[in-house]
């Protein structure tokens, strides 16, 4: 599994040197759930949902990131 941060409005994934990238396989992979929410928080970036991506992307599942 692997934890990323998807754009609210554009669906875009976060990925390496702070791009928004269409490639789930390019976004960037958070050890864990609270670390990308602290991310999110710290870089003021409250347009970003958190993405369980699993290998079957059926079972994907989107957690709401951190609002204002």
């Amino acid at each position: 599994m692997k934890v990323l941060l998807q754009h609210t409005a554009t669906a875009c994934y976060f990925g390496a040197g702070g791009l928004w990238l269409q490639d789930i396989a390019q976004g960037r992979s958070f050890a864990d759930i609270p670390l990308a929410l602290s991310f999110c928080r710290e870089q003021a970036m409250f347009s970003a949902n958190v993405i369980l991506a699993f290998d079957d992307a059926d079972m994907n599942v989107c957690l709401k990131g951190p609002r204002r």
